[in-house]
């Protein structure tokens, strides 16, 4: 977690949010997965362990 702070950085809160500590991922990836001129999104999850 690294929120803007509007000053061109950025901090990284992951672990004053407890969220460093988690196992899990997420991404999100746009693409035209069936060559028909659309984008679209393929939400991605993961968890360690299973």
């Amino acid at each position: 977690m690294q929120p803007n702070n509007g000053n061109g950085t950025s901090s990284d809160i992951s672990f004053m949010s407890n969220a460093a500590a988690t196992e899990i991922g997420v991404g999100v990836l746009f693409a035209d997965y069936d060559n028909d001129g659309m984008e679209r999104p393929l939400f991605l999850m993961g968890i360690k362990g299973t």
